[in-house]
């Protein structure tokens, strides 16, 4: 009898431990912080393919979570791991968190108006800014996010493009949190204000994004 309430407690009373996802540091109180204060004393770098950004809107925002800003400008899928470097040459350290800002414009589209494949289209371009960050944060941090911010337009292109592009997030998110990089997006309505996006996308870069990696947020 012995014998068989043995085998019943292996087949159904199996102990399994998990360990849970958690941030341990007591970060000081921030007023207005989005990311609980978890961003303070790091290094930010927001890429982007729009001239139109309010910039300064960004750096005090960054600055209200007590984090160091560097912009860096890239409209082609030619980033290289100089032009990161470059963009924190005023700051001290390497950058521990970067967010792309990709809006989509015509010159990003599947299909020229030839009729012919596209070979610089949107999706190509952010493909290759991720394959370039992700080179630079895996050589320089053992813990970082990266984070996809898509802005689209009412083309059915950039609907296509956006789907694409929360599948590389939802990809590149598992390959990724193995080398401590958390990876996670969010997609934008035209008619959504920056100081909205900007905000989910520092929320996503902080402590709260790591329960959230793979994950691509749709704001209407």
């Amino acid at each position: 009898m012995n014998k068989i309430k043995g085998i019943i407690k292996k087949c159904f009373l199996h102990k399994e431990t998990i360990h849970p996802i958690i941030d341990p540091i007591q970060y000081a109180p921030i007023e207005e912080s989005y990311s609980g204060g978890s961003l303070s004393e790091s290094n930010v770098l927001v890429v982007t393919n729009d001239q139109t950004l309010a910039i300064e809107s960004i750096k005090k925002r960054f600055s209200k979570e007590r984090a160091s800003t560097g912009i860096l400008f890239a409209s082609t899928d030619n980033l290289k791991l100089n032009d990161i470097v470059q963009a924190g040459n005023e700051l001290i350290g390497p950058f521990s968190h970067i967010i792309n800002v990709l809006r989509f414009n015509e010159q990003g589209n599947l299909i020229k108006s030839n009729r012919a494949f596209n070979n610089e289209d949107m999706m190509r371009l952010a493909y290759q800014w991720c394959q370039t960050e992700v080179d630079y944060l895996v050589k320089t941090s053992y813990y970082a996010t990266l984070c996809m911010v898509f802005i689209h337009s009412d083309s059915t292109d950039s609907v296509v493009i956006g789907s694409g592009i929360s599948h590389l997030i939802s990809g590149l998110a598992k390959v990724l949190s193995p080398h401590g990089i958390i990876c996670n997006g969010v997609t934008v309505m035209p008619s959504v204000p920056q100081d909205a996006w900007l905000a989910t996308a520092v929320f996503l870069s902080s402590k709260y994004g790591q329960i959230m990696t793979g994950e691509v947020l749709n704001m209407e």
